[in-house]
């Protein structure tokens, strides 16, 4: 039981740490009465069926361990068991419990398939074979004790009969709870032995998806279905449903198809322009609407008639890929992905991509601005001038750019560009293209990893074969073997307050270089995290923040070290390779996989409200039981909503107000801060924050 608590926000702690992801990959669905509950590589999404509502989980907020969902089930309790690459996590809507090989049976963390049978006992799918749980002790079955002719689980499901019906790259497998009995290439018409998906149908037949056809399978007979020999968008099968009118619905990497009797329907970019991506799940509610869930496509919703796009992103980030995160005069923040540009300026959200704006390619890689404001893109395709307005490429084809591969990007004064590519070193002022490589410069590869121009207008860049500086005549080359550098192949390179270099390698740790000595932090002398250093970025206060490649995120004042990882909950992967800081001190940190975190020590200070109306007659106070807010509205207002935002600006709730007193249950909402507004068709008139809080927890 947990009971809650709101009051109104006054100067208490605000959260450390927010998690801004991208939830277009949507890998599972679950249905809770009027919610759905849906998997994403962004964290855990309840979306209400009736208002288009989401509250967003993910691991700032929820405990959750990570924000990649790969599988999840609803018990007879309303307790949703979701599967992760970290493990299996009981979620009752406000607490997280984890279980993972270290503090359970399971034998696996990677766990892609989850089924609940009639005692309520989890089946869980892992890579390392199936576990059941029964709440208090673990059974595994693997290729060693069972039947099971592989370890990895794609699909699990179980039929009426109790039936466990096994998906596994060496074929399908019944299990009855004592026999085993495996489908193959070899045995059965299976049509390939790697099963994707599995569901059951009203009377009990078995339909199988695989990577090369669909199956279905009475016991006895199998039909099978591939592009040889019918109209199905493609044979790899990703997703499979069946409707209350027998219509069977299937997922594929080419669109949906819909098979009814022996006819065929198929959906994809061609005819339905919301198609845009593999479809990785079909969900049929008790309602019979479909939804259907893509990878980079986000979710769809189909009523019957018409199709729609659901949102199941707390962001706008094109992906959760973070490559570059730069700040511009106007204090707009710019993250680079690799699914394009995003650009957001306080609660709103731009992106820019190769569909919507004239970037060569969607792979960000690198991204600084120059004094005059211009913003400088470095993707996998060439090199990006945008002033905002109007967007210049250059490439190696129109261009005297080396290579379309941009590694890096500095600026030199006022109007000289220096781009690292994977061919060598560029410069452009303007008008003129140099080039410099191994065999016309004292380069010593022509890998150009990093760029960094001192405050003499000294270039040094970092290479895979050792550290060069050049003074515009001269070069010089810094390697293990004339110098401290423990590697010759570096990452980033940074300077700190007095003008020393900080230096990360791709193994053997950060450097410190002060033009004559060097100083080197690895994991045995140290208190770096992980010796594979990806950005490094000095704080207004001296303090280094170092990202690592799998060991998250280090602070280093000079004497202590502290160290963020995902399992402390806040930062989402510990691959960081990208960091900021706003006008705030918060930190803005871009992970690979986990999107963008923002960590402030002294809690991130909390979104101004809306400018609002003179409506003085609205009043809202908080119930006795302190569980609900009541809004009181003149009798005269008309076509008045609430709407609740959370901290990142996102509609949590929104309901209509239909009589002069209305009562607003928060009780579905996070722990956490919130802003509740009063609107009307043409303004705000009333704004009020307010906080939402465990007062206890017994679980």
């Amino acid at each position: 039981m947990v009971l809650i608590c709101l009051r109104w926000l006054g100067s208490g702690q605000n959260p450390q740490w927010v998690n801004y992801t991208s939830g277009k990959d949507i890998n599972c669905i679950s249905e809770e009465g009027n919610f759905l509950w849906i998997g994403t590589k962004g964290g855990l999404v309840k979306y209400n069926k009736t208002t288009g509502t989401s509250i967003f989980y993910n691991v700032s907020n929820s405990g959750l361990p990570i924000n990649w969902i790969l599988s999840i089930a609803t018990d007879r309790d309303g307790v949703k068991w979701i599967g992760s690459y970290y493990g299996l996590s009981r979620f009752n809507g406000y607490s997280c419990i984890t279980y993972n090989t270290e503090n359970s049976g399971l034998t696996g963390n990677k766990i892609r398939s989850l089924a609940i049978d009639t005692n309520g006992f989890i089946w869980i799918g892992t890579e390392i074979g199936i576990t059941k749980y029964d709440k208090i002790n673990w059974t595994t079955y693997n290729t060693i004790n069972s039947g099971l002719p592989d370890n990895d689980i794609k699909s699990l499901k179980i039929d009426r009969l109790g039936n466990r019906w096994i998906g596994t790259e060496e074929g399908l497998v019944k299990f009855d709870g004592d026999k085993w009995i495996t489908y193959n290439t070899a045995n059965s018409q299976l049509p390939s032995n790697v099963v994707n998906c599995i569901t059951i149908d009203k009377i009990g037949n078995i339909w199988i998806g695989t990577e090369d056809g669909l199956a279905k399978f009475d016991g006895i007979n199998w039909t099978i279905y591939n592009r040889s020999n019918s109209d199905i968008a493609s044979s790899n099968i990703s997703s499979i449903a069946v409707d209350e009118n027998d219509v069977t619905w299937v997922g594929t990497d080419g669109g949906i198809s819909t098979l009814y009797g022996e006819e065929w329907t198929t959906y994809d970019s061609s005819n339905l322009l919301l198609i845009r991506g593999e479809v990785s799940v079909i969900f049929i509610d008790d309602s019979g609407i479909k939804w259907i869930g893509m990878l980079a496509g986000g979710l769809l919703k189909y009523n019957g008639k018409e199709w729609s796009f659901c949102n199941t992103s707390n962001s706008g980030l094109p992906d959760n890929n973070v490559t570059s995160i730069v700040k511009d005069s106007t204090d707009k923040f710019w993250i680079g992905t690799t699914s394009g540009l995003a650009r957001l300026n306080g609660i709103t959200w731009t992106v820019f991509d190769s569909l919507n704006s004239h970037l060569p390619y969607k792979t960000i890689i690198c991204m600084t601005f120059d004094i005059h404001g211009n913003l400088w893109i470095g993707t996998t395709g060439g090199l990006v001038k945008f002033d905002g307005a109007s967007w210049n490429i250059f490439n190696s084809e129109n261009s005297g750019l080396l290579c379309n591969n941009i590694y890096s990007i500095a600026i030199e004064g006022s109007d000289t560009i220096w781009i690292g590519t994977m061919n060598g070193l560029s410069r452009f002022d303007g008008t003129t293209w140099t080039n410099f490589n191994t065999l016309n410069s004292g380069l010593p590869n022509n890998n150009i990893n990093t760029i960094f121009v001192d405050e003499k207008r000294i270039k040094w860049i970092g290479t895979k074969e050792g550290l060069s500086k050049f003074d515009g005549i001269n070069w010089l080359t810094y390697n293990t073997l004339n110098s401290g550098l423990p590697q010759n192949n570096l990452s980033t390179i940074s300077t700190d307050e007095e003008g020393i270099l900080w230096i990360g390698s791709r193994g053997k740790g950060l450097i410190k270089f002060d033009g004559s000595n060097w100083e080197v932090y690895n994991t045995y002398n140290s208190g770096l995290p992980f010796p594979l250093v990806n950005t490094i970025f000095n704080d207004s206060n001296g303090i280094k923040w170092i990202g690592t490649a799998r060991g998250g995120l280090a602070k280093f004042d000079g004497k202590i070290w502290t160290k963020y990882l995902s399992i402390m909950k806040g930062l989402p992967y510990d691959d960081v390779v990208s960091i900021n800081s706003d006008d705030n001190g918060s930190k803005w940190i871009g992970t690979n996989y986990g999107g963008l975190a923002i960590f402030n020590e002294n809690g991130i200070p909390f979104p101004e409200l809306e400018n609002a109306g003179n409506e003085s007659n609205v009043k809202l106070f908080i119930s006795r039981t302190k569980k609900e807010v009541i809004i009181s509205v003149p009798s005269k207002m008309k076509s008045s909503i609430i709407e609740i935002k959370d901290i990142q600006g996102n509609i949590v709730s929104r309901q209509t107000i239909e009589k002069k007193r209305t009562i607003l249950d928060m009780l579905d909402l996070l722990v956490g801060d919130y802003i509740i507004n009063v609107k009307t068709d043409q303004e705000i008139v009333f704004g009020q924050k307010v906080k939402k809080e465990l007062s206890r927890k017994v679980f």
